[in-house]
């Protein structure tokens, strides 16, 4: 054991002074070393992440219009409401791509997210939509555009 009363006064100190120091000095550059890191993520966050965030939520308000406009063509045939659908739908598949790329670049986990597997249920998804589509103009023999007021 350490008997401190045979150190002289100057090392009695000194001694602790010093210890105290040394952890302020480590402790000092672990809270540098952590703000680093926040500030590093935070970029990451706000420069790649939440514009990817913000890509898949107007994706889905794509596909959302893009049914809105199906639901309306079924109803009442007119070109609008298909170019309405098929802009909404290239939109939401280019945001969905662009959000994925924006993800795996911010090296985010995206094992879920593979943009075959995306791309295979988007295609279904697509020709389950266009099968949807009431044939009016067949069924009623109108020509493209004019509305179908027959149903």
């Amino acid at each position: 054991m350490l008997n401190l009363s045979t150190w002289k006064i100057r090392s009695q100190i000194m001694v602790p002074i010093v210890v105290l120091a040394v952890a302020f000095v480590v402790l000092a550059y672990q809270a540098w070393h952590s703000n680093q890191r926040m500030a590093e993520n935070t970029d990451r966050l706000t420069g790649k992440i939440a514009p990817s965030i913000s890509l898949v939520l107007n994706a889905d308000r794509d596909l959302y219009q893009a049914l809105v406009a199906l639901n309306a063509y079924s109803l009442a045939p007119a070109a609008g409401q298909l170019e309405d659908f098929n802009d909404n739908r290239d939109q939401a598949r280019d945001r969905y791509l662009k959000a994925l790329e924006g993800a795996q670049s911010a090296q985010v986990n995206t094992s879920g997210l593979d943009s075959k597997a995306f791309s295979a249920a988007f295609t279904s998804w697509h020709n389950k939509a266009q099968q949807a589509v009431p044939s009016c103009m067949e069924k009623y023999s109108i020509s493209p555009g004019e509305q179908c007021s027959r149903l």
